[in-house]
């Protein structure tokens, strides 16, 4: 049976700062859709657009591979620009303040402003290009940094080329792996546990046997500057006290959690930063990881 490309036009959330522009990426295109959220801090939900082109031997089963891939794209996109990506559940409906009535409860659900085109936009034309940044991959990123927009790294072009030439084990194991860095950074905004558990096991999922020594061997091969002494922590304090006992090393259940970063006891403070510094030591392992498999050019 013939099949047919179709083009299509998947949305995600997040909280975070707006994308700064459109990024051509491989096969498909992302950018921000306007109007973004203007909230301040970078906390506001942000929507970007993810077009790619489908086949299916009919607009339903082109839409229902296309989102897939979306998915994956979307997953893959979390450990890249360090976001968690996720759609908006129209089924539900949250409280807001609604000026001086007070608050409403409203049906979540977005549309966008921007037409749909019929094929992929040319650059330009929607969105102004973004300014891709030179990341430094012989250093961890500093996930505690405030950003006013997002920007895409310069090698995001070469991570996706990458992975689309994994094998297929090795691009079913990063894209579990991602997926789970995902988790960690979604729901991890309201449970510093999870996002610790979650980035930890993103990478143990990569290693052979998943025990805690072949996790300190890839900690150590793709990130000597961590101390072994931090990995042991990552896996028995964050990884397997919590799945495995229940423990909540990320505070949520600690009263001195509550106060504000500035009063702050130094082991408590060491307390609230270590979902940051766990999450951005496990996004350099996976980063790494899939560098060390690219092509040489």
């Amino acid at each position: 049976m013939s099949q047919e490309k179709y083009f299509q036009r998947h949305f995600f959330a997040y909280i975070g700062p707006p994308l700064d522009g459109e990024y051509y990426v491989t096969d498909f295109r992302i950018a921000p859709s306007q109007p973004t959220g203007g909230f301040p801090f970078g906390m506001g939900e942000e929507i970007i657009i993810i077009d790619l082109e489908a086949e299916g031997v009919d607009p339903s089963h082109a839409f229902s591979l296309g989102k897939a891939q979306a998915k994956k794209i979307a997953s893959l996109l979390s450990i890249v620009l360090d976001v968690g990506f996720y759609t908006i559940r129209t089924t539900e409906a949250r409280w807001v303040y609604y000026g001086d009535d007070g608050c409403k409860s409203f049906q979540l659900g977005y549309r966008s402003s921007i037409p749909k085109p019929s094929a992929m936009p040319s650059k330009g034309v929607e969105c102004k290009p973004g300014v891709a940044y030179e990341a430094d991959r012989r250093k961890m990123e500093d996930s505690l940094k405030y950003r006013e927009v997002i920007r895409c790294p310069r090698d995001i072009r070469v991570l996706f080329r990458t992975f689309n030439s994994l094998p297929p084990n090795e691009q079913a194991a990063y894209l579990g792996a991602a997926s789970l860095f995902q988790i960690a950074l979604v729901a991890g905004r309201h449970y510093p546990t999870v996002q610790m558990a979650y980035s930890v096991a993103a990478v143990d999922s990569l290693t052979k046997e998943h025990t805690m020594n072949s996790f300190l061997q890839l900690v150590g091969e793709l990130c000597p500057e961590l101390q072994a002494s931090d990995a042991e922590f990552f896996y028995q304090k964050c990884r397997s006290a919590h799945f495995h006992a229940g423990a909540l090393p990320g505070g949520e259940l600690d009263p001195e959690m509550m106060i504000g970063l500035m009063t702050r006891r130094r082991d408590e403070f060491f307390k609230a930063t270590l979902p940051f510094f766990t999450r951005e030591a496990m996004r350099t392992i996976l980063i790494r990881w899939l560098l060390r498999r690219a092509a040489p050019h």
